[in-house]
């Protein structure tokens, strides 16, 4: 990274940013913030990984992804001027992190909202050190231990990560074990720990409520930074009307409905326990805790998969698994149909279906009698069916 930022021009020392890690939340969170800063300022850049219908959603103005032609235009560039005059090589996601930055610079944005790729300490985005760099961590839990490791205390040391001196931080009350891990780091750094409220009922509006329900967790989160923000930097506070504004902001792939064939479809990345728990939950708040939602599901090949299943267990009868052929940032394999449905056949569903071909999955859930449907799993399986689909 370091001889990629410095050929940039050192793009990461001149932005003011807010950097998110976390579990859970990370992409929502960072469309949410972003709408808020945008009802103050001009231009905010923003991040987001891993993308689900093009890489120009990798970098994008105030929630909108660069037009091809623009993308295309500062990446022809940023090849020729900075790649060119480096030795090493870097991954497919430090490049992007160092392009997307660079842009960042190039569009003169107010603020940067960056999204980690994996982990937070030493993930790409942890280059960004100046001390007035504004952290935000979500919530916490298993996911990637392979690579964070498999206790909580492990993978929370890796979120925390972000935080450098002079930083502030602000996260909702977790566990002891997650807290404990967060006031160290932030001691260690010299950084501040803000622990936010949820939310009090007597704030809650007409629109809020129509969120669901992680996502009001998600916006709220948000909206404490933004506040802070805003403050320091003597800006007015937000309307009620740029509130609810900024909570119409769709999160692509998020409780993202579609209307196909006359079909309600949910699409929603809930991949791995904990989403899937938010997602369930969710579907529950919205169709009654006895709505039986027939799933499409693919996952990748290192998710605890009974514990997915598990929580879909909850909401549907009919389950149809499939598998997905795109990947992004590295090679991604998923999980065997057939082992997944192994593992289902072992639990409650009435009605499981394995099917390899993606398309004809997808037609296979369309043609269930009941009128909501739901797609979830893994991101690259919502990425190849919207392209589908569109």
């Amino acid at each position: 990274m370091w001889p990629l930022l410095k050929a940039a021009g050192e793009p990461h020392t001149k932005l003011k940013v807010v950097h998110i890690a976390g579990t859970s939340g990370k992409t929502s969170t960072t469309y949410y913030t972003t709408a808020l800063l945008t009802e103050r300022y001009a231009r905010v850049g923003s991040t987001v990984s891993p993308h689900i219908d093009s890489i120009t959603e990798r970098v994008q103005i105030n929630n909108q992804p660069l037009a091809d032609e623009v993308f295309c235009s500062y990446f022809q560039r940023f090849m020729e001027t900075v790649v060119s005059n480096i030795d090493n090589k870097p991954s497919y996601f430090e490049l992007l992190i160092v392009f997307t930055l660079w842009v960042f610079v190039e569009e003169q944005v107010d603020f940067a909202v960056l999204e980690t790729g994996l982990g937070g300490l030493y993930d790409s985005t942890n280059v960004v050190t100046r001390e007035d760099k504004i952290c935000i961590l979500t919530d916490i839990g298993f996911d990637h231990q392979h690579v964070l490791g498999d206790t909580i205390e492990q993978i929370a040391t890796q979120k925390a990560g972000i935080m450098h001196p002079g930083n502030i931080a602000f996260t909702y009350h977790q566990s002891e074990a997650v807290y404990g891990v967060f006031n160290e780091v932030a001691m260690q750094e010299s950084a501040k720990l803000v622990i936010v409220n949820e939310v009090a009922s007597g704030l809650l509006t007409t629109e809020f409520e129509s969120l669901p329900r992680y996502q009001r967790r998600n916006w709220w989160l948000a909206f404490q930074v933004a506040t802070y923000i805003f403050d320091i930097e003597k800006k007015d506070a937000l309307t009620e009307r740029e509130q609810a504004r900024s909570m119409q902001t769709q999160v692509p792939a998020r409780m993202e409905n579609r209307k196909i064939d006359g079909k309600l479809v949910i699409m929603d990345g809930a991949h791995n326990e904990q989403k899937m728990q938010a997602f369930v939950l969710a579907l529950q708040e919205r169709y009654g805790e006895g709505a039986r939602i027939p799933v499409l599901l693919a996952l990748k090949n290192d998710k605890k998969y009974d514990d997915v299943l598990r929580q879909l267990e909850k909401v549907t009868k009919q389950l149809i698994i499939t598998t997905f052929t795109v990947s992004q940032d590295m090679p991604i394999q998923a999980a065997d149909p057939n082992k997944l449905a192994a593992i289902a056949r072992q639990m409650s569903f009435e009605d499981i279906t394995v099917c390899s071909d993606t398309k004809t999955a997808l037609r296979i859930l369309l043609e269930s009698k009941e009128p909501v449907v739901a797609v979830t799993g893994s991101f690259y399986l919502i990425s190849q069916l919207r392209n589908l689909t569109a």
